[in-house]
């Protein structure tokens, strides 16, 4: 990470504070209650029963039912509630549904427009990317292109996604990515191979790995924090990786397009063994999942805990509170971990004032600007968070 790097976030007007740091929502073609490309269904589950009641089961032998298998695994495994995102029927994919569309599908503006609605989703996984020929490079590299920029755009939001399910197609569109980088890329991470794993009617098949790995960014999140390295903990329920560590060593170079390679260990079960963005690398702070969820979360942590000064007077008094309860909460971030320094003034930094953060212009104008230097804990140098609040307006939820 170099120093003086600035995560920016544009005038907030009331952003809602994520209940959990790791609710995923899985997206694709459901049996029934089915959406569209311009209406999407949006539910939350608790259970495998509650998805079949709502969305029926994998009853078409024709089509590839990964969303079904991913989400009964994921409920297997001991996710907790999720949201189901459905964009069409099963019987869609018989006519057959082109590629092109599937991807319009899985990456439309009505779909990321309907979860901004629901603040407690995190995460967003595409099991139906199954769906896709893994030789159509195109596309699949035009799927994710539309799911980074969506989650880019919601601002809370980190993509986990499957790659192919071979390694000839992994290997294609490594080589791709690494000719031209993937716009936004730092706000999704990649994960292959495929997973065997029991199906709930007792034979093995093979699931795309995003369903395992929400379910570990959960248990991480709880026992350790968002600031943790999403990797080196054992999958629950995984039978073994569909490749070997070894059949696949190939795909994965430090200094290039990083994919997050799961495999076995003897004794130690099978574990995520990489922790990296879909980052070009020109920016080393976000080429880590890890830093990348902190620093959205804390970027609508502080966003929410601003919303007070909505229609506060913009003067000392304001600007006191709101720097009191900003440290309060850093204090209590670093003391769990997540910031680097031996005292809190090595952690953080708070400017909010005239000729801190703001100009006399700014305060004639509305605007409340508070900026925050963090030092997070690897690498362990500053990146500048801005946040501004618009205090004379206030967006009812």
């Amino acid at each position: 990470m170099q120093p003086g790097v600035t995560v920016v976030e544009s005038t907030i007007e009331g952003a809602g504070l994520p209940s959990s740091t790791a609710i995923p929502v899985f997206v694709g073609f459901t049996d029934k209650n089915y959406g569209d490309e311009s209406e999407p269904i949006l539910q939350q589950i608790a259970s495998m029963a509650e998805y079949q009641g709502v969305f029926g089961g994998a009853a078409n032998p024709k089509a590839d039912c990964a969303l079904f298998h991913t989400v009964a695994h994921y409920f297997e495994s001991g996710g907790e509630p999720c949201f189901i995102a459905s964009v069409g029927g099963y019987f869609e994919l018989e006519w057959p549904l082109s590629a092109v569309n599937i991807s319009a599908r899985l990456t439309s503006k009505a779909l990321f427009s309907e979860l901004q609605r629901e603040p407690s989703i995190a995460l967003f996984a595409v099991p139906d990317l199954a769906l896709l020929n893994d030789d159509d490079v195109q596309t699949i590299r035009a799927t994710w292109t539309g799911i980074t920029a969506g989650c880019t755009a919601s601002q809370r939001l980190f993509a986990l996604i499957d790659a192919p399910k071979t390694i000839a197609a992994t290997e294609n569109m490594l080589s791709n990515l690494n000719n031209i980088s993937l716009v936004n890329g730092s706000w999704g991470a990649a994960y292959w191979p495929y997973l065997k794993v029991k199906s709930s009617l007792g034979a093995a098949i093979h699931i795309p790995p995003s369903a395992a790995v929400a379910v570990m960014m959960q248990q991480i999140d709880a026992s350790r924090g968002i600031w943790k390295p999403p990797a080196n903990t054992a999958l629950i329920n995984i039978i073994e990786p569909e490749y070997s560590h070894l059949q696949g060593a190939g795909l994965f170079k430090q200094d290039e397009t990083y994919i997050n390679l799961i495999r076995s260990f003897p004794g130690r079960g099978t574990r995520v063994w990489g922790a990296r963005t879909l980052s070009d690398g020109s920016d080393d702070a976000l080429a880590y999942v890890q830093l990348r969820r902190l620093v959205s979360y804390i970027e609508n942590t502080l966003a929410d805990i601003g919303r007070f000064v909505v229609f506060e007077p913009n003067n000392d008094i304001t600007w006191v509170k709101l720097k009191g309860v900003t440290s309060g909460w850093l204090y209590e971030l670093w003391s769990d971990g997540a910031l680097y320094g031996q005292s809190e003034t090595e952690a953080f930094q708070i400017s909010l004032g005239i000729g801190e953060s703001m100009t006399v212009a700014d305060i004639k104008a509305g605007k409340l600007i508070m900026s925050v230097s963090l030092a997070l804990q690897y690498p362990a140098e500053f990146i500048q968070v801005s946040v501004q609040f618009d205090t004379r307006t206030l967006v009812s939820e």
